[in-house]
């Protein structure tokens, strides 16, 4: 695409956008895909409708709807104990809603999760929190931005079904944006799990069947819905400012006397077991005398691995850096570390999705370093050639991987002239932006402009 031809496609009158469910963040995978695709779109031309209590970013957008109580209350009798969070619009000049969600206490906090795994054994979880409906002041707000396409990242049963409702009542077309498979593995075991995996089941097919457009996080994720949805996935990954996160390259990969490996991401779910793998071998090479360490930096820092990181030699545990400072970090550290479990459930979990910081690693001429099994998204993409990749979850396998990485000069250097390459070809944020947009145009150009939004 010629220089002529982006510059058309950034003048041209963008359409309206209502996102719904997520916000635009720098530490969620979505909220920073988000941020990419919807980079400087006009501002009055966006729309977020969220019940997260993330704040509020009115430097992306400037018209926010808290999704609260009138479209989230519980069944009776639940919803007389249920925290009245006020539902309605938030802007820089009014708040009508709940600008700031108050943070749980800890205790309480504690509790809710006790609750929340018993009710999820009872079946009764998606019972109780499975509710979100369209209350007439969300549609008055709806009415009121009049957008012309809806944009959605599933991310909740109950939201599935909002923006299914959404888009029949509005008649807007609908653009949904899968960022992992997490549909799929939702519900716990319970004397009810056939029942609510067949209503997730439902939702998911229905959701997909009233959509317009169908976006992925990756090729791998788009291949496998082709054949379990039967519709066309369009794979938009996280892309990455070169300019930004190339900044700091400067270093030249070569032998040095200390090997520094560094994770950085949150600790959890699908990936605890790989990198309390790693960080055993790291610590069997320090004991070796093999000049080694890792250093995990996460905001999860209240994790129960933690106690257990924190005591073994050679790794280190720091808190999270600005956004900005990232390049830096990532281009200090001889490789940087991707892990994915190998466990079932952690399988389930991870098989299609593609991890954000994949882009922003490739982008900082750093070696990459991935931990997983086959048949996953990411090792199916690592195995390209811009990362070195260990398929097994062995203490053996990882340190020789491990050793290879840090006594071969010719295999970092390829790693990384391969990540350059790539990134360049796949994630260049320019190029998908563009893209991005010129798909957003046509989706709103093929669309009659006399729809008119139905009463509730």
């Amino acid at each position: 695409m010629s220089n002529q031809q982006k510059s058309m496609i950034a003048e041209v009158n963008l359409p309206k956008v209502m996102i719904i469910g997520q916000t635009f963040t720098t530490d969620t995978g979505g909220g920073i895909t988000l941020t990419s695709l919807f980079k400087q779109w006009p501002k009055d031309k966006l729309a977020v409708a969220v019940e997260s209590k993330e704040a509020l970013d009115f430097t992306k957008c400037s018209n926010y709807y808290r999704l609260g109580f009138l479209e989230q209350a519980m069944p009776f009798p639940f919803s007389l104990f249920q925290r009245k969070t006020q539902s309605g619009k938030v802007t820089e000049t009014v708040t009508q809603g709940a600008s700031h969600v108050k943070e749980t206490n800890h205790t309480k906090a504690k509790f809710k999760g006790y609750l929340d795994t018993a009710l999820h054994h009872l079946g009764l979880f998606y019972w109780i929190y499975g509710n979100q409906k369209l209350s007439s002041a969300f549609i008055n707000w709806f009415k009121e931005f009049n957008p012309d396409i809806i944009y959605y990242q599933p991310n909740s049963y109950k939201s599935m079904g909002f923006a299914t409702a959404l888009k029949k009542v509005s008649n807007k077309p609908l653009v949904v944006h899968v960022m992992d498979d997490w549909f799929s593995f939702a519900v716990k075991t319970s004397p009810l799990k056939s029942y609510w995996q067949q209503q997730f089941d439902q939702k998911v097919r229905t959701l997909f069947s009233k959509a317009q457009v169908h976006l992925s996080i990756c090729q791998y994720m788009s291949d496998a819905y082709l054949k379990k949805y039967g519709f066309v996935f369009k794979p938009y990954h996280n892309s990455v400012d070169l300019n930004f996160w190339q900044n700091s390259r400067s270093k030249v990969v070569e032998q040095s006397e200390s090997f520094q490996l560094l994770y950085a991401g949150r600790i959890g779910y699908g990936l605890e077991n790989a990198i309390l793998a790693v960080a055993k071998v790291v610590e069997r090479m320090a004991t070796e005398d093999i000049n080694i360490t890792l250093e995990i930096q996460t905001k999860d820092s209240k994790h129960p691995l933690m106690s257990v990181l924190q005591n073994l030699s050679g790794v280190t545990v720091s808190q999270t850096i600005p956004y900005n400072d990232l390049p830096a970090k990532f281009s200090s550290a001889d490789a940087l570390l991707i892990p994915c479990d190998f466990d079932e459930a952690g399988l389930k979990f991870i098989r299609y999705s593609m991890p954000t910081k994949v882009s922003e690693y490739m982008a900082v001429g750093t070696p990459v370093f991935v931990v997983g099994p086959n048949e996953t998204a990411l090792v199916d993409y690592a195995l390209q050639g811009w990362a070195k990749v260990c398929t097994s979850i062995d203490a053996a396998a990882i340190k020789a991987a491990l050793l290879e990485l840090m006594k071969s000069t010719d295999l970092r250097r390829q790693i990384v002239t391969k990540a350059e390459l790539l990134v360049k070809q796949n994630h260049n944020e320019q190029d998908n932006i563009q893209n991005f947009r010129k798909m957003m145009l046509s989706v709103s150009a093929s669309t009659s402009k006399d729809q008119n939004l139905l009463t509730v």
